[in-house]
């Protein structure tokens, strides 16, 4: 079944942890003995192609801001590739020869039809070079992840197994950015396809990792944006897309009884995320403050907390220092929901302090969105006792949608604030649409915050 697969990639560029990151992932690949391809000229990625003797090539279409598009890296595996399956990785994912054992049990099952294979990532505390050529690497890795790690949500889809040709007119998405992975899952789905979820063979693991300070960009930026406007309207995660699952070395059906059971083994578990993460973080001499606080950001996001895309609060070395001491006694004496929520607060804690302010100066503070990312704006600002006037969504219909806490209003309820400019917090992903319907009342970047 090696002989069977190709796996392929494009990469950031091989600098600081990144470097580490990749490296191993892509050398865990190699290690399987299947076919490896690079896609990219990004710093580092020529030399470690020449280096393992994998596959390269350089040149791939790019959006304007130099990110790659996924519709041609597929089309480039496609015509590289001589094998029936090919996967693509996110670029920091480690895989366990587990992989190839579940790709031979569901291409025997499926052997008369394409189908897609996808898995949970398994996340780990991991930031130093490992030693591929060490025969005990595979137990080592299996150690980590017993001792450090913990599931990730459905929707963290890192990894795509299919056959060849499934993919079709791909839209130009850019990778490394929201909504591309989910419109994979429910294109598999609305041709038909079989999708495999082989999450109980936990053969994904993901180092715990940061942005760069890069949130806003990520997440709003206008490659973002532009990939939200290609996407589904339903957001398609590995859950709700999976109709079989791999078990004890087959492969069943997913039905609506069995569906739940399943999913119930892999539900993450926050604490021990964050337990490990604090005791790899203290004893990590080579972590700067600026990249723990960009990983603890990487966390809060994946336990659905809300935290500032702008980077409001700066790093200072010894207040982290003593925020991871502080959080960790509390995991200590099992108290790890309230090291959580001082996370956050220290995550946000600049915001808080801008938020304050306003009200201290009697101007009215509305939440903008409706949606998930506003839910949990408004249970942070609870949780402080902070009060909403009210909040303004173009969208919201209260005859189809969740009941919001606060009244809402359309935007036109801003033309009565004129005199007295409220704060508007910014609880939704498009942010450029609110900038600018904001700017028809006359108000600006300074009247918010996000």
């Amino acid at each position: 079944m090696m002989s069977e697969l190709t796996i392929f990639t494009t990469c950031k560029p091989f600098e600081g942890v990144n470097a580490v990151h990749q490296r191993n992932a892509i050398c865990s690949w190699h290690g399987l003995g299947v076919p490896v391809l690079l896609i990219g000229d990004e710093p580092g990625v020529a030399d470690l192609a020449a280096e393992l003797g994998v596959a390269h090539v350089p040149h791939v279409a790019r959006n304007p801001d130099g990110l790659p598009i996924v519709s041609d890296l597929f089309e480039i595996a496609e015509q590289q590739a001589k094998t029936r399956f090919l996967a693509y990785l996110n670029a920091d994912i480690i895989l366990l020869p587990g992989m190839v054992d579940a790709l031979s049990v569901v291409a025997e099952k499926m052997a008369s039809q394409p189908f897609l294979v996808t898995t949970r990532r398994f996340n780990v505390a991991l930031n130093h070079a490992l030693d591929f050529s060490d025969p005990q690497i595979g137990q080592t890795l299996c150690s980590l992840a017993d001792v450090t790690g913990s599931w990730d949500y459905p929707y963290a889809i890192d990894l795509f197994l299919f056959s060849r040709g499934l993919f079709q007119d791909i839209p130009p998405f850019s990778i490394g950015r929201p909504m591309w992975d989910n419109w994979m899952l429910w294109y598999a789905g609305s041709q038909g396809v079989p999708v495999v979820d082989v999450s109980s063979a936990r053969t994904a693991l993901h180092p715990i990792h940061g942005y760069g300070g890069q949130w806003a960009e990520i997440t709003h930026g206008s490659a973002a944006q532009h990939n939200r406007k290609l996407g589904p309207e339903e957001v398609s995660t590995i859950d709700s897309s999976s109709t079989h699952y791999l078990e004890d070395q087959r492969v069943a059906r997913l039905a609506d009884e069995t569906a739940e059971s399943h999913h119930s083994r892999f539900v993450p578990d926050n604490g021990r995320e964050l337990v490990a993460y604090l005791h790899f973080a203290q004893g990590d001499q080579n972590t700067s403050a600026a990249q723990v606080m960009d990983d603890l950001r990487s966390l809060l996001w994946r336990w659905q907390r809300f935290f500032p895309v702008r980077d409001f609060t700066k790093v200072d070395a010894a207040a982290v220092k003593s925020l991871l001491v502080q959080a960790s006694d509390l995991c200590g004496s099992g108290r790890w929901q309230e090291a959580i929520d001082l996370v956050q607060d220290f995550a946000c804690r600049d915001f808080s302090r801008a938020i304050s302010q306003s009200l201290e100066n009697g101007l009215p503070l509305f939440v903008w969105g409706t949606g998930a990312y506003a839910r949990r704006l408004y249970i942070f600002l609870e949780r402080h006792g902070i009060t909403l006037t009210g909040a303004i969504d173009s969208y919201h219909d209260p005859r189809h949608d969740p009941v919001f806490p606060v009244p809402v209003q359309k935007p036109g309820a801003l033309a009565a604030q004129k005199e007295r400019a409220p704060l508007i917090l910014i609880g939704t992903m498009y942010f450029d649409q609110v900038l600018s319907q904001m700017a028809e009342y006359g108000l600006n970047d300074d009247d918010c915050l996000y």
